[in-house]
């Protein structure tokens, strides 16, 4: 079984200094990310997709091989839409709110 190491985020100022070098730019972030990490979830996905071009820009910043979790609000088209891309996924994360009643047909 392939493990695949990541933290939940890649863009934090408060990382330069520790993570980032201090004069790293939030542009180069994922870039530095995958030098050293090999997945990282992706939040923002959670509430919306982001555009075909971001998901592209993602996949060329990181090396072969890199995996991204992606949140989901159970937009599952979107998430297909993004492995056909190219960019596959190490994890497909769902959160789940309160209001949502659980049911074998969400499963």
């Amino acid at each position: 079984m392939q493990l695949y190491i990541g933290t939940s985020g890649f863009q934090y100022d408060f990382w330069r200094g520790t993570f980032y070098s201090e004069k790293c730019k939030p542009a180069d972030m994922l870039a530095e990310y995958g030098k050293q990490l090999a997945s990282v979830e992706v939040n923002n996905t959670f509430y919306r997709m982001p555009k075909r071009t971001v998901i592209e820009h993602w996949g060329a910043q990181v090396p072969d091989g890199f995996r991204f979790a992606l949140a989901s609000g159970l937009k599952w088209p979107a998430w297909l839409e993004a492995n056909m891309l190219g960019i596959f996924l190490a994890i497909l994360s769902v959160w789940l709110t309160r209001s949502l009643k659980l049911s074998p047909g969400y499963l």
